[in-house]
């Protein structure tokens, strides 16, 4: 029966090489099962040669030896599935956690390639497969070579998605000018192209030109009202440039057609909470950490605002979520402490500022704050060496600290003096003196929190 596909010995080395491959590749099923086709092959010969086969035992040889076959077929196929789903899902996983656009869908690619005024076949061809080498690069984080690949892509046949994709890249690396030019190009061969004009939106925002940005989701969002992910980044925006209302209307409705938009209940919750909406911005928090529990940047937020309600034990355990997900995160740390101070824990609060400080040591508000702490603590040389540092790296505009901790360090100078006389009085016997205490109200606010926006 095996002859009507392939004489034993064929059959015999076909199977060792499968074999070595399952071997290196550590597929020991297929390993095993392909050692009994061999066995099996390697038995019909001998037995041809010494003129001892029988029907029986070709009739189980070969049945042994097709069903290896079978074997290896069905392996080869759910193999080939489950390749592409793993591609499928590393995909998904890079568009979900990335704002940037790209085009990965052959069809996509091929609509661009029927724009082109040049309908030779071979320079698509070739403009293809460079186009899916870029996106396999891309999909592994290897983005220069990805930017290699766009680039012969777009040099066989200009395409808008090349372009879209390259900027994709440069947006990944934070070049943003390259980004835009990029953008610039693909919109010039496609102006609809949605895509393009979210990645151009991404690079002005990344420039810091934010109602340019806004500008360019907008006319995004004219070819797509249906996009939630959009109105995500619509929202963000309307937020940097001061609209907060404005920003929760977009955020709602993006929230209406999709109640899982990634980052949908983050960003609500971030405008709630600079709209004094605290116990409003908790509960989105909470919700977006349904989603994504394991995001530091959300339980950092949702420790702020719970800081600002004064839960403060709440936001203890917060802020030591966000350090166990993310340990070099000098906000969290800093605020961390200012939660412990407001439970009287002061010597914690200083060791937690400290924290902050050793892993950005200019962070000018750890200093201030553990300068207040140290005050409180009659820590005062402490106190003085960490009002200098503040005014070291604190920026001149902050005039109001800067006064208030100059006029600080003079009277913690002038502490550490006369605790050091009291020092020597006790020595000596002489008459002990305590300066009075400064009033609270004249005290600065120690309730400093780092100024920088981590949602975006």
């Amino acid at each position: 029966m095996v002859y009507f596909f392939a004489s034993p010995a064929i059959v015999f080395f076909f199977f060792i090489f499968i074999s070595f491959l399952a071997f290196r590749s550590r597929a020991f099923y297929l390993f095993f099962g392909n050692l009994i086709g061999a066995l099996s092959a390697a038995m019909a010969v001998i037995l041809e040669l010494n003129g001892q086969q029988t029907k029986l035992s070709m009739l189980i040889l070969s049945s042994l030896i097709l069903m290896v076959l079978l074997f290896d077929f069905v392996a080869m196929v759910i193999r080939s599935f489950k390749d592409k789903q793993k591609k499928g899902f590393v995909r998904n996983e890079v568009q979900a956690n990335r704002d940037e656009r790209l085009i990965l869908r052959e069809k996509d690619f091929q609509k661009n390639l029927a724009l082109s005024s040049v309908p030779d076949m071979t320079d698509h061809a070739q403009a293809l497969q460079m186009w899916q080498a870029g996106n396999e690069a891309f999909l592994h984080d290897q983005f220069d070579e990805a930017a290699e690949k766009y680039q012969i892509s777009f040099k066989w046949q200009p395409t808008a998605a090349a372009r879209v994709n390259l900027s994709a890249v440069h947006l990944a690396q934070n070049r943003f000018e390259e980004a835009l030019r990029a953008c610039d190009e693909a919109v010039q061969l496609n102006p609809s192209h949605k895509e393009a004009r979210i990645n151009r939106g991404l690079a002005f925002a990344g420039l810091n030109k934010n109602e340019e940005a806004l500008q360019s989701y907008r006319k995004a969002l004219s070819e797509d009202e249906k996009d939630p992910a959009l109105s995500v980044l619509i929202s963000k925006t309307e937020r940097r440039l001061g609209h907060l209302q404005k920003s929760l209307d977009t955020i709602d409705q993006a929230l209406e057609l999709y109640q899982e938009v990634k980052d949908g209940w983050f960003c609500k919750g971030v405008t709630l909470d600079l709209s004094g909406k605290l116990d409003d911005a908790v509960g989105c928090f909470e919700k977006a950490l349904f989603q994504q529990p394991k995001d530091p940047s959300i339980h950092y937020h949702l420790a702020n605002s719970l800081n600002k309600l004064d839960r403060n034990e709440e936001a203890i355990a917060s802020y030591r979520k966000v350090i166990k997900l993310s340990p070099v995160y000098p906000e969290a740390w800093n605020n961390l402490g200012i939660a412990q101070s407001k439970t009287g824990s002061l010597q914690d609060s200083v060791k937690s500022y400290r924290k902050a400080i050793e892993m950005k040591p200019d962070y000018y508000e750890a200093w201030l704050n553990i300068a207040l702490a140290c005050d409180s603590l009659k820590n005062f040389a402490d106190a003085a060496d960490a009002y200098r540092k503040f005014l070291e790296f604190a920026p001149e505009s902050l005039v109001k600290h800067r006064a208030i901790a100059i006029k600080n360090l003079e009277l913690v100078e002038k502490k550490q003096t006369t605790k050091l006389k009291d020092s020597s009085a006790l020595k000596t016997g002489e008459e002990v003196t305590v300066d009075s205490e400064k009033p609270d109200d004249e005290k600065p606010d120690t309730q400093t929190t780092n100024p920088e926006n981590t949602d975006d």
